[in-house]
């Protein structure tokens, strides 16, 4: 059991589950359900007891409970009784009445004999799986509500050794040194078949007829062969070069992390070894291992070299520490930081480099023509005839060390033509990635924003002129990544979807993917300021079979703020017609939105939430982060709006905003609830169908019934037990509370009782609707659910009045549902998303994954399994299970 420095008394009244105390099997283990920020406490056989005991029909005082479950586990008194009062602490136990559950019918298997399982059979537990607590046992519900497994403690203590793929007997051995000896292996191997009658255990996937391995080598091992190839390549080649020449040259290391062409190290790479001929190639060995492996790192300093680091905000720390690292083996390598992430305004600059000794030069703006010239420059210095100072000191756009002096050189012009710049594609250097399962890569069509929003910092490239690549040389690099397989193509561009030259690109796009099978997915930030040609675009993509989906970056639409952050958005009205063309073509779209902007306030934030409601349009909702190159981190611009983070704003540093002038950090945290609420319940769908009803019977909005089932839920979880846990913590686990069943049926009576809806027929045809649409593994598909209102016709109706521009009074010309004679409710689940959404927390919101079943009630989605790097998010023995 896990210690705690406390041991506080723990009283003698008997105690009982309260409605939080729900018990969830994850891929971490046994542990309470959570909130995704909170730590992860493991629950072991011991605790269990414990759990169980309070939740018997006759729960004993907690002295007589830690007696007995210290003798029964071999636990320590000490311990258990610690537990108790973190539980008490945590809500999780209390002395109040306890939760009144509403009791479950069995399923009719429950009573069958469980099924024997082979010995050589490989099984693994479909994850997560949410037990209830009643009557000393712990519960599994289905979908429908039934009662499939009742599980005494230890039963769960066994039952998490299947967390990984595994076999009876390992179980059976498992169990044993774990000290879990009371149950015997005849118990183990009939827990083990009724959690397979149960369809909680399930086949791991297994390795095909003479396979020695269950599974083959993961990405991460290919791509550690496909580079360990390379290297051992690169090294041959230039040891040859060195005998034949005489010569030994100084290697330049990029340096990246991410399994991904980095385009803007290629970039740099590319323009210094072709500048003036090759010349500087003469001097330099470009390494091309891309993505830094931690082996190399002796082979890689051996002697004085040049790094090269392209900061971001996710890979700014990891830059730094390889920095300290090569600096340390030798202080004669230089470390050159570039990057949207690298400081370039002169404060931080120099801060940054009188805290970070092991960085050399800082390179502002566009890299490619600095890098060059610095390069050039550093030749002297790598052969030790000249200073960093002497060197760098008329070369334009860096930032550097000049002993206990910080020089600053003047900023360097933007590249006029942007052909200049060789393509690291058309060259070969990322041949190497070639043969990487799921590769994804960038490029770039234009380069250059006319907008100055204060929260963005696009490269250093906003307030300026859009540059453009020829089409010729895009066109090229397209062909490379449909040779290459790629899977996902990435587009740099500000604002794709701009100038009209984009739908040719994308009619290109989709060309390659017709003749090559790739690209599966085409990633863009559509144009922020037209939506003239996005319809277009997003057809000719998915017509293609390209994983595509329209992003309107609106941020807000609240004017106060928009003025704030220096950011104009189109009419609306322009905005609406979009999204009724995408919804009558079937595509999907987004409204994306930030929560903690300067100006902002609950009330506009509210307001935004509710006009992406309004308009059928799920909405990716970002946290503003002051970036350290953004207008938003200028110290006259933080101190006129009061601008407060949680942390200090710095490279890599996530200084998430707070709190302003327009909004205190309580006011921020209420934001954050909303902005969890739209995700589960809409874009997730969890509520929305139910909302509309609501919204149609009572009038009111969608964002204070979303908001109400917080309040009332959160001060009275005990009422509404299965809805307080979804309202909790529904975005950390993303699956339903032990069963929809039971979130279904606290969700009528808060209805009924707290919103004033008629508990009728037609209330109950919404609520068998919204039941259904809502996945669960184990759930069988396709279903037909036949009620006595047609809600089938009933939000048909709505979504078309919404279209002919009543976004807001569409109750008004709309018939009541309870008008509607009977209907049918059809459901299916072609892309598995009740087997493999369930249980991915609601970050996966951001990328634009829901949870929409097929039904004529469901908008347009992507799923989850059609993310590039699916494989990597589940584990590997559920990705093809």
């Amino acid at each position: 059991m896990a210690d705690i420095s406390i041991s506080p008394p723990v009283g003698e009244a008997p105690l009982a589950p309260t409605a939080l105390c729900a018990v969830t099997i994850t891929a971490d283990g046994i542990g309470y359900v959570r909130d995704l920020l909170a730590p992860f406490t493991p629950l072991g056989w011991a605790e269990l007891e414990v759990l169980a005991a309070f939740a018997a029909e006759e729960p004993a005082a907690p002295t007589a409970v830690i007696d007995a479950v210290a003798e029964r586990t071999g636990a320590a008194k000490r311990e258990v009784r610690q537990f108790i009062a973190k539980s008490r602490y945590a809500k999780r136990l209390a002395t109040d009445e306890r939760t009144p559950w509403r009791a479950v019918p069995d399923h009719d298997d429950l009573a069958a004999p469980a099924p024997s399982l082979a010995d050589d059979q490989l099984l693994v537990l479909r994850l997560p799986i949410t037990l209830r607590l009643a009557d000393g046992t712990f519960e599994a519900i289905d979908h429908e509500g039934r009662r499939i497994a009742a599980l005494r403690p230890i039963e769960v203590a066994v039952t998490a050794l299947a967390i990984e793929p595994t076999t009876v007997p390992a179980v059976v051995a498992g169990a044993a040194a774990a000290g879990l000896g009371e149950i015997d292996e005849a118990g183990i191997r009939d827990l083990l078949g009724r959690l397979a009658r149960a369809g909680l255990l399930r086949p791991a996937r297994t390795a095909s007829a003479g396979d020695e391995a269950p599974l083959g080598p993961s990405r991460q091992e290919l791509v550690e062969q496909a580079f360990a190839r390379h290297a051992e390549a690169q090294r041959q080649a230039e040891a040859e070069r060195e005998a034949a020449t005489g010569v030994r040259r100084t290697m330049v290391v990029p340096v990246t992390f991410d399994v991904g062409a980095p385009l803007a190290l290629g970039l740099i790479v590319a323009s210094a070894r072709e500048h003036d001929g090759g010349r500087l190639q003469d001097d330099y060995w470009f390494r091309t291992d891309w993505v830094w492996r931690d082996q190399l790192l002796d082979e890689l300093t051996d002697e004085p070299a040049v790094f090269l680091m392209s900061n971001y905000l996710w890979s700014h720390q990891r830059c730094l520490e390889v920095s300290r690292q090569v600096k340390e083996r030798n202080p004669r390598h230089l470390t050159v930081h570039g990057g949207p992430d690298a400081p370039k305004y002169e404060g931080d600059a120099e801060a940054h480099l009188r805290d970070h000794p092991y960085v050399d030069v800082l390179v502002r703006g566009e890299g490619e023509a600095t890098a060059v010239e610095v390069l050039d420059a550093l030749v002297p210095v790598v052969r030790g005839t000249a200073t960093l100072a002497e060197a760098l000191a008329d070369v334009p756009g860096v930032t550097f060390r000049d002993g206990d002096r910080i020089v600053r050189t003047e900023d360097r012009e933007r590249i006029a033509v942007v052909d200049e710049i060789p393509s690291p594609y058309l060259l070969g250097l990322f041949d190497p990635f070639l043969g990487i399962p799921d590769l994804f890569v960038t490029i770039e069509t234009n380069r250059g924003c006319p907008y100055g929003c204060t929260f963005c910092d696009w490269g250093s490239a906003t307030t300026s002129r859009v540059r453009k690549f020829d089409l010729d040389r895009v066109y090229a690099e397209l062909e490379w990544c449909g040779a290459a397989g790629v899977s996902s193509v990435g587009v740099a561009d500000a604002n794709f979807g701009m100038f009209e030259r984009d739908i040719e690109i994308a009619e290109k796009v989709a060309d390659v993917r017709r003749r090559t099978a790739a690209p599966h997915t085409f990633g863009v930030s559509y144009a922020k300021n037209t939506v003239r040609h996005l319809e277009h675009i997003i057809r000719t993509l998915a017509g293609a079979g390209i994983m595509a989906q329209g992003v309107l970056s609106l941020q807000t639409m609240d004017a106060g703020t928009l003025e704030v952050i220096h950011r104009s958005n189109i009419k609306t009205e322009r905005y609406d017609g979009i999204a009724a063309q995408m919804r009558q073509a079937g595509l999907p779209l987004m409204i994306e939105l930030m929560m903690g902007l300067p100006g902002q306030s609950v009330a506009s934030f509210t307001d935004d939430l509710q006009h992406c409601i309004d308009r059928e349009v799920p909405a990716r909702i970002n946290q503003t982060t002051v970036l350290v190159n953004s207008p938003m981190n200028d110290p006259a611009y933080r101190a006129e709006h009061e601008i407060e983070t949680a942390y200090p704003v710095g490279p890599g540093v996530h200084a998430q905003i707070t709190s302003t002038k327009t909004f205190t950090a309580e006011d921020h945290g209420h934001m954050e609830s909303l902005r969890r609420s739209m995700i589960v319940y809409e874009n997730f769908g969890m509520l929305r169908l139910a909302s509309r009803y609501v919204r149609h019977e009572t009038g009111r909005l969608e964002m204070d019934l979303y908001e109400l089932v917080r309040t009332r839920t959160f001060a009275e979880p005990e009422r509404w037990p299965a809805l307080a846990l979804l309202a909790r913590f529904a975005y950390s686990t993303m699956a339903p509370p032990y069963s929809w069943s039971l979130v279904v049926a606290d969700l009528r009576r808060f209805l009924v009782d707290e919103v004033g809806v008629a508990d009728d027929a037609a209330l109950d045809a919404v609520l068998r609707a919204q039941h259904a649409l809502l996945p669960a593994q184990g759930r069988e598909f396709p279903v037909a659910i036949e009620v006595d209102h047609d809600v089938t016709a009933w939000h048909a109706a709505m979504v078309a009045a919404k279209h002919d521009g009543h976004l807001h009074d569409w109750p008004d010309h709309v018939a009541p549902l309870r008008s509607h004679g009977p209907g049918v409710v059809t459901v299916d689940d072609p892309d598995r998303i009740s087997e493999i959404s369930v249980g991915l927390n609601g970050i996966h919101g951001s990328l634009g994954i829901n949870w929409e079943l097929d039904s004529p009630l469901s908008r347009a989605r992507i799923s989850s399994s059609q993310l590039v790097d699916f494989d990597q998010i589940l584990p590997r023995h559920q990705v093809d299970a």
